[in-house]
């Protein structure tokens, strides 16, 4: 989660990148949830959505998908069995 109006910059930067990025905090909470679940990846659908085509073993696949930018840590808590 960004802190409002707090930035941090790293060197004199540049036309492509400031070098500045936005201060960060943890955002937690209590949960009794034992399972948390993100995204599958079916690379079947490498070249459509529509149509699956098997991957091979012998060539290279060049794939790229977007990915979920959130952390999620666990504390460690010790077993009571």
């Amino acid at each position: 989660m960004n802190v409002p109006n707090t930035w941090v910059c790293w060197g004199g930067g540049n036309a492509l990148d400031t070098g500045c990025y936005a201060q960060t905090q943890i955002n937690t909470a209590v949960s009794d949830t034992s399972v948390v679940a993100r995204t599958l990846a079916d690379v079947g659908h490498y070249k459509s959505l529509y149509t699956k085509e098997s991957l091979r073993s012998d060539p290279w696949y060049n794939l790229s998908f977007e990915l979920n930018a959130d952390d999620v840590v666990f504390a460690t808590v010790p077993f009571q069995g």
